[in-house]
Order: C-alpha cells, then sequence, then structure tokens
C-alpha cells in the first residue's frame, strides 16, 4: 500500500485530477476511459460539423471572385513567413 493513494473500498469512485493505474486497489484505469469517451465525442462532433458545413461551402465558393496572382503570392509569401518563423522557435528551443 502507498502513501500517496489510500486503498478505497470497491464501489467508491472519486474525482481526482491524478492519473490512476490500471488495476491499482481494484479499480480499472478510469481516466483512461473517459479519455476514451472523449475522443469519441470530439470525433462525432467534428463529423457533424463537416457534415452540415461542406454542403453550405460548395456554392459559396463557387459565388465567390477569384484571387489575382499578386494575392496569391503574398498568401505564400505570409505563409513561408510564418513557416520559417516556427522552425526559427523550434530551433531555438532545441538549443
Amino acid at each position: 500500500m502507498s502513501d500517496k493513494t489510500p486503498c478505497l473500498p470497491q464501489g467508491v469512485f472519486l474525482f481526482s485530477l491524478a492519473r490512476l493505474n490500471p488495476g491499482e486497489h481494484g479499480q480499472a484505469g478510469r481516466s483512461e476511459t473517459m479519455e476514451l469517451w472523449m475522443k469519441i465525442g470530439m470525433a462525432v462532433l467534428l463529423g457533424a460539423v463537416l457534415l452540415f458545413l461542406l454542403p453550405r461551402v460548395r456554392p459559396m465558393m463557387a459565388a465567390s471572385r477569384k484571387g489575382s496572382r499578386e494575392e496569391w503570392l503574398g498568401v505564400a509569401l505570409i505563409l513561408l513567413l510564418v513557416a520559417g518563423f516556427v522552425a526559427f522557435l523550434m530551433n531555438v528551443a532545441g538549443n
């Protein structure tokens, strides 16, 4: 028995920020189960958003104006600057 976690009788569940190890004190890891349900819920939510959003995006894209070459070069330049800045931060953090 460890000093950190009191041994609880089976059927008594306390919410805790600390993760339980599977099988510790007779309880299967509850945070792993909660994480699984959260992942499933997020996947369902993402699927619903895409299901309702995609049919409305197609007409908007067809009705929107086309960007000029200069506008697309400006977007590419901004993306390259952001990617370079992120690479710089990763390099600084790695040292």
